[in-house]
């Protein structure tokens, strides 16, 4: 399969795949399944279940009592003076 702006080049081996698109990916190709977007999904919900599990899940920013003074750098220049 032709993805990512990539050309077609020749190789040694040949293959032609076939059956409904969602199930080979089409033209996208395996990338494209539902197989790997189901795998891909379940292993991303199992790494926030480890990560909150450990408590390791930072919050945003915007959800921290965090506030973030912007300081132009003229300021910045004369306080360093």
């Amino acid at each position: 399969a032709i993805t990512s702006g990539n050309e077609q080049t020749s190789s040694l081996f040949s293959t032609k795949i076939s059956g409904a698109e969602i199930i080979t990916g089409g033209a996208f190709g395996p990338e494209g399944t539902i197989q790997a977007i189901l795998f891909w999904l379940l292993v991303s919900v199992l790494f926030m279940i480890l990560i909150t599990k450990q408590n390791k899940l930072i919050k945003p920013y915007w959800k921290t009592n965090i506030t973030w003074k912007h300081v132009s750098v003229e300021e910045s220049y004369i306080k360093m003076k």
